[in-house]
């Protein structure tokens, strides 16, 4: 049985990652990969089957930071401000220090402010975004940090490593370290992938 029901797109059956990421979602419907299938989506502008395949992960994977916080981003998109903020807010409770989580709650703060004062907010924007190595990339930060991608973490780089992609792993590790040295999990996947 296929993870979700739905038909692909042709533009996304073109698509090398996201082939690549479904079949392994097809072979094994507990794997992560349903974050990066949901981002490549998401990209593409299928919103609706982004938020399919992401509840369908969720389902398997309800405590996943990364995959509750793609859904809040594609609720951001989909113009479902309130949802997304629910599911924000959750995170924030149970990690209070989540950076990303922080990060999208204060764009959805600014989203709801008028539009007077988020003109005036602007100019502290480039310090509060660029303290937080979030995921998501505001627009204001996104010239800064245009080479980070959700999908560059950790968890993906081990995938790539166990499937024998280990120049693509490292790459990750190294975009990752790169914006967050003191990534240990990071840190010790490249030791690992280097001995």
């Amino acid at each position: 049985m296929s993870p979700i029901d739905i038909e692909i797109p042709k533009e996304l059956q073109r698509n090398p990652h996201f082939a690549r990421y479904f079949r392994t979602w097809q072979r094994n419907e507990l794997s992560i990969v349903f974050i990066p299938l949901a981002q490549i989506c998401r990209e593409q502008g299928f919103l609706e089957m982004a938020c399919q395949i992401c509840e369908k992960g969720l389902s398997r994977h309800p405590g996943s930071v990364s995959g509750r916080l793609m859904l809040a981003r594609i609720f951001i998109d989909m113009e479902r401000e309130e949802k997304a903020k629910e599911i924000v807010e959750k995170v924030l409770q149970e990690y209070p220090a989540q950076q990303e989580a922080e990060a999208l709650l204060h764009k959805l703060k600014r989203m709801e402010e008028p539009e007077p004062a988020k003109k005036s907010s602007k100019s502290v924007e480039p310090e509060e975004t660029s303290v937080s190595s979030t995921e998501e990339v505001t627009e204001e930060a996104a010239p800064i940090a245009s080479a980070v991608s959700p999908w560059e973490n950790p968890t993906m780089a081990k995938i790539y490593a166990d499937q024998g992609e280990t120049k693509i792993a490292h790459q990750i590790l190294d975009k990752i370290l790169a914006r967050d040295p003191q990534n240990v999990r990071a840190s010790e996947l490249k030791r690992s992938l280097s001995a």
